[in-house]
């Protein structure tokens, strides 16, 4: 009867111990949850944070397209496109009629008279080289004549 009271206790103690670990383990368990819905909550906070900063921005941007001075968005890229491309054309075109109109320009009287006045001036001197070189041949020449008699 001993051995049955004690082989009794010892069950009741086996069965305590192994209460004791299932219950071990379900707060073990039960903390691996906690956990893990504490960094799901985690998360979730912090991705709803970076969506509400996101849906901040947009209506800023939607804000600025509207208050863009009264301007619709097409507007602003034609506007764009006349500043950068259209421009830029029509500024080298006149230039170039600007350089047109200058070569057929009439040259004005006075300018002419100068340059007359230096072409006669050029030519004098050129002649008069051109003569004074000729002259020095004719020279040279009747010397060496001269010697040979």
């Amino acid at each position: 009867m001993q051995a049955l009271k004690e082989q009794e206790a010892r069950q009741r103690e086996e069965a305590r111990r192994v209460q004791g670990e299932r219950e071990e383990q379900e707060l073990k368990r039960e903390e691996a949850r906690r956990r893990e819905v504490e960094k799901l909550q985690a998360r979730r906070e912090e991705e709803r944070g970076r969506r509400d900063k996101e849906i901040k921005e947009n209506k800023l941007k939607v804000k600025e397209v509207l208050k863009s001075d009264g301007h619709r968005l097409h507007q602003k890229y034609e506007e764009k496109f006349k500043r950068d491309f259209e421009m830029p054309e029509l500024e080298e075109k006149k230039r170039q009629l600007e350089e047109i109109r200058k070569f057929f320009k009439p040259i004005p009287k006075a300018e002419m008279e100068e340059h007359a006045m230096r072409y006669e001036r050029i030519r004098q001197s050129k002649n008069e080289e051109s003569r004074r070189v000729r002259e020095d041949s004719l020279k040279a020449q009747k010397e060496h004549l001269k010697k040979l008699r």
